[in-house]
């Protein structure tokens, strides 16, 4: 939190709402220039291995962040295209989480007096 207060960066806000990496920012950065990618395609032209990208798309598909679609080999198989949420969809999460993070404090606050 006080990362983000000092910055003032977006990039601080998404990490800190929803308790992502740096790298995890940067890979989400990289998805919304470039586009939906493979792990493959994500992880060449980074120093990271396709582990670490699995791993932080992981998280950010459990946050609701990135999504990914199926998609089948003709020769048998499959493998998974990862797209961050429009920026609009992102902005929208964004403020929803903040505006738990506003009604929490605020419920914490009023209850300060008798609780401590």
């Amino acid at each position: 939190m006080q990362t983000l207060m000092a910055s003032g960066r977006c990039g601080d806000l998404v990490k800190c709402a929803f308790s992502l990496s740096d790298a995890d920012i940067e890979l989400l950065r990289q998805l919304m220039v470039q586009g939906p990618g493979s792990v493959g395609d994500l992880t060449d032209g980074t120093d990271r291995s396709n582990g670490s990208v699995y791993r932080s798309l992981q998280r950010m598909l459990s946050c609701g962040l990135v999504y990914r679609d199926t998609r089948h080999i003709e020769q048998g198989g499959y493998y998974y295209l990862y797209a961050a949420l429009p920026r609009a969809e992102l902005n929208a999460r964004i403020q929803s989480c903040v505006g738990d993070w506003k009604d929490r404090i605020d419920d914490i606050v009023s209850r300060f007096e008798v609780e401590f």
